[in-house]
């Protein structure tokens, strides 16, 4: 059969498959003259067709077999997947073409990837994710080690925006179903939920590349201009998360006790507030156990009281 005809059993069996679109010799190097066969660039995924395996042909001579080696090494650096048939995997062997086949409909339908193993497994290069660890297989080079180690690096900096980010897509898509996606797959709902809220209040723009997710959650339950300035001093001073959630308690009290507020007078109005409470307190006690000697604490809240008196009456001359 010859290279054609084997393209046109090729195309009417990925017809009768309802794979996705394909297009015919398609060009997928910006500068070579390089054609796949079959190509689906969404995917990036290609078939080559070899019609003449058993005679002598442009395909089968030391020069061709090394040009073909140069395409394919190309677009597998592209970060293409190329599969091969000759004519007899397609004619003849009726088994291997119609698991062929299956695989390349899996590889090629998005629904698949939510069609998973027991226990999953993802391999990268010589590094395999297994279970709970990592399985290594045969000796990588240094190079090897450095680039997976900045995949790593990739995958702890956005995984847990990835998780928020899938679960608020997800669940304003499904609503409720969205349940499913993570009761059934071990993840804990009200973790996943945190992640997503945390993905609300930071959208992609207002992520910093330099801190982790889990300085953007210590900050999230602040208003945007104070974490704002917040992971700006993490960024500037190198802080820490549990530096950062320091930070953020010290913030938060600062602020309860009018530290940070810019009007002198708002701290003195709230400053009074305080002292008339505390006399409130102390006035509460004195009247209504009287000759009742007061407790230590007692005495100190009544102290408190008078301190914040002097402090409200300077306060109220230099804010005049």
């Amino acid at each position: 059969m010859s290279k054609s005809e084997l393209e046109i059993l090729f195309a009417n069996l990925c017809d009768e498959a309802e794979f996705p679109p394909y297009e015919r010799e398609y060009r997928f190097h910006a500068t070579r003259k390089w054609r796949l066969d079959f190509a689906w660039p969404d995917q990036k995924i290609g078939v080559e067709l070899n019609g003449g395996q058993w005679i002598k042909g442009g395909h089968n001579t030391g020069g061709g077999t090394q040009r073909d080696a140069e395409k394919n090494n190309s677009a597998q650096f592209l970060g293409w997947r190329v599969f091969t048939l000759v004519n007899n995997q397609l004619l003849r062997d009726v088994d291997y073409r119609n698991q062929f086949f299956a695989d390349l409909k899996a590889a090629l339908n998005p629904t698949s990837l939510l069609i998973v193993p027991e226990k999953p497994t993802l391999t990268v290069g010589k590094f395999t994710f297994a279970g709970q660890g990592l399985d290594i297989s045969a000796t990588p080079s240094f190079e090897e080690f450095d680039v997976f180690g900045q995949l790593l690096t990739f995958f702890d900096r956005t995984l847990d925006w990835s998780i928020g980010d899938f679960w608020n897509a997800a669940h304003k898509r499904f609503r409720d179903e969205a349940l499913q996606l993570f009761s059934e797959n071990g993840m804990k709902l009200k973790t996943v939920q945190n992640k997503g809220s945390v993905c609300k209040k930071f959208p992609a723009s207002r992520r910093r590349e330099t801190l982790h997710f889990s300085h953007h959650a210590a900050v999230a339950g602040l208003e945007t201009p104070d974490q704002e300035r917040l992971l700006d001093n993490a960024t500037e001073r190198g802080w820490t998360v549990p530096q950062l959630r320091l930070a953020v308690r010290k913030w938060k009290q600062d602020k309860l006790d009018g530290e940070l507020f810019d009007d002198p007078r708002a701290v003195l109005g709230y400053n009074v507030e305080k002292l008339s409470a505390a006399l409130t307190d102390l006035w509460g006690i004195v009247h209504n156990y009287p000759g009742m000697e007061l407790t230590l604490s007692e005495m100190q809240n009544g102290i408190d009281g008078l301190a914040l008196f002097h402090d409200a009456v300077q306060e109220l001359e230099t804010a005049a």
